[in-house]
């Protein structure tokens, strides 16, 4: 069952209107221990390079971590004791090898995914490590997300929406959204405005949780919901309102998107240019969404630039569960029931991979 819903800020606002301000309802009390209980330092005392550049984890059921490094294109295993265990993969195309790393998450129990946008495919590893199979992917880039339960989303996107010129600042890149389950396929948007090119302008963000598919628009406070048959519900709000963009912070968003590339490969060359194009209209109201298993909504309210990371927990009908900050920035990998996992630096800039034990959730 195909199922075609185009949608704006405007829409969202309007649905949510009609479904009432859910996101102000009295919340829980969630705490979380700063101190990680598990810890990957990227150096060991030894000297032993343990990462180079995490760009996404999973905590299997047993605390094991599984780590991708785009640095040296493997994944890397540890212990729940931060323990290195065994490495996997190498950059190339063949079984196991891999490109890039955009997604790596557990789409099954135990069972571990990685998304290659750059070869189109998914490949699966089992909780050793071990290679089991590359799934071909549509010959398009696309943004994945998914559930233990095995519900992918799938955004597509142009190949030519990545630098802005002063032709498409403040043009609306429109996407297909997909909820795949098992052999079937609902399509959510048919064409979803979802992504200004400028640093700092509208992004969206797409997570499953509790057998729900979210989708979301930085730019707005509202995220629309769909159940496993692409049936969508009252949409709630999910954060503040978007403030008004300032030159400060436009400079800064620009900045931050250029702090991502390593030096001495040009892309500095494009920084006058970005910094000359009128900025976006809002900041964002937040900056990711992320599913528990239990089916709590998380939305990092923060980006990874601010000072802490704020998080705020929902419930399916918008019922705010709880707020988390921890006292410094952090790049969010994965929520579980009872934990953060994610990637944060020291002031010299080496990256560590933490795990942080959360509780008060009412279960």
């Amino acid at each position: 069952m195909n199922m075609t819903r185009l949608v704006s800020v405007a829409v969202l606002s309007a649905l949510a209107a009609c479904s009432g301000d859910h996101g102000h309802r009295a919340a829980g009390r969630i705490t979380v221990d700063t101190t990680p209980t598990t810890e990957i330092l990227a150096t060991a005392p030894d000297g032993t390079i343990l990462l180079g550049n995490a760009s996404g984890g999973t905590r299997l059921s047993d605390g094991t971590l599984v780590i991708a490094d785009t640095a040296d294109f493997v994944v890397r295993i540890f212990s729940a004791s931060g323990a290195p265990v065994r490495t996997f993969g190498a950059k190339g195309q063949g079984p196991g090898e891999f490109q890039a790393a955009s997604m790596l998450a557990q789409c099954a129990p135990d069972t571990v995914f990685l998304f290659d946008n750059r070869q189109d495919r998914l490949i699966m590893l089992d909780s050793a490590g071990t290679f089991l199979r590359s799934i071909p992917l549509p010959s398009q880039p696309v943004v994945m997300a998914c559930s233990r339960a095995g519900e992918f989303l799938r955004v597509g996107y142009a190949r030519e929406s990545f630098m802005p010129t002063a032709q498409t600042a403040g043009t609306m890149y429109r996407f297909p959204v997909d909820l795949i389950i098992g052999h079937d396929t609902t399509r959510l948007y048919d064409s979803l405005p979802g992504y200004d090119p400028r640093p700092g302008g509208r992004m969206f963000s797409v997570t499953i949780a509790g057998g729900r598919a979210y989708v979301g628009l930085t730019d707005s406070a509202w995220v629309a919901g769909f159940d496993t048959a692409g049936r969508q519900g009252p949409s709630f709000r999910i954060s503040g309102d978007p403030q008004p963009s300032t030159q400060e912070y436009y400079e800064h968003a620009v900045n931050a998107f250029f702090d991502q590339y390593p030096s001495g490969q040009g892309f500095d060359l494009f920084r006058p240019r970005l910094l000359a194009l009128p900025r976006p209209e809002h900041m964002p109201a937040w900056h990711a969404l992320f599913g528990a298993p239990d089916g709590t909504l998380w939305t990092q309210i923060t980006g990874p630039d601010d000072s802490t990371t704020h998080l705020r927990a929902t419930d399916s009908l918008g019922a705010v569960v709880g707020d988390v900050t921890l006292p410094f920035p952090m790049t969010i990998f994965e929520i579980g029931n009872d934990y953060i996992l994610g990637k944060r630096e020291n002031e010299a800039g080496e990256q560590r991979v933490d795990v942080y034990r959360m509780g008060g959730m009412g279960r």
